[in-house]
């Protein structure tokens, strides 16, 4: 009898032990599930042109709370969702100083940032919990993705490290075609300077694919930098005033 009381009760462990077990892997897998159709539903988004403020958006709008992206100078590029501090930074763009929240906020990015991985800081006084995972390019960082909500699972670590992944697509996107666009502006501006008569229409066809009107008056801003290293600075100082006097 002994034996078969021992018998039941190991039967008996080992049936709650694959109960758990499965469990476990029932959850991981509606986890895995839940994130893959959220990389798929921001790819989408960035795919028929929306831009950061309809990511943060969408993703407020599944997983709640609130969404904050930063640049990797802490600067808000995006904002979405109900918290104060959050609809101050999307409103002025910036954080406001005294504030338990951006503590949380800044505490949870510099973690992140510094340790290339994601971090969590749990529920605080203030009743926030943040969850902070850096936006990567290789080993470059180009800035902090933030989701504040009441209570972090591990689904939303996984949701948010996607995102992450599709923004990091759209700011590389975005930094290819700026770059682009100041290499096609300078190889226009030196045929102009140079040998225009040799392809005018050639010269004036490139032009027009930038937004450029040849037929239109035009003031040639020319500077020097001593060494390299303010090159780029001026270059978008003049892509500014070129802006403004447009």
């Amino acid at each position: 009898r002994d034996l078969v009381r021992l018998h039941r009760r190991a039967v008996q462990r080992a049936v709650d032990d694959l109960t758990e077990a499965n469990a476990l892997i029932q959850a991981h897998s509606t986890s895995l599930e839940q994130a893959a159709a959220l990389h798929e539903r921001l790819t989408g988004i960035v795919l028929h042109g929306g831009g950061l403020e309809d990511l943060a958006q969408n993703l407020t709008d599944v997983l709640g709370g609130s969404v904050l992206v930063l640049d990797s100078h802490s600067r808000t590029m995006a904002a979405a969702g109900d918290d104060p501090v959050i609809e101050r930074a999307r409103t002025t763009g910036e954080l406001p100083e005294r504030s338990a929240t951006t503590r949380t906020i800044r505490k949870a990015s510099v973690l992140c940032t510094e340790s290339r991985r994601t971090s969590r800081i749990s529920r605080t006084n203030d009743g926030v919990a943040a969850c902070a995972t850096p936006i990567m390019a290789g080993a470059e960082v180009l800035g902090v993705l933030v989701l504040l909500q009441q209570r972090l699972d591990p689904c939303d670590t996984r949701s948010l490290e996607r995102a992450a992944v599709v923004i990091a697509l759209m700011l590389l996107t975005d930094r290819t075609v700026a770059e682009t666009e100041h290499r096609l502006r300078g190889e226009i501006l030196e045929a102009l300077l140079g040998a225009p008569h040799r392809d005018l229409d050639g010269v004036r066809r490139r032009a027009g694919l930038m937004g450029l009107d040849l037929a239109r008056p035009h003031v040639v801003l020319a500077a020097r930098c001593r060494g390299g290293t303010h090159r780029r600075a001026i270059a978008d100082a003049a892509a500014r005033y070129a802006a403004h006097a447009s």
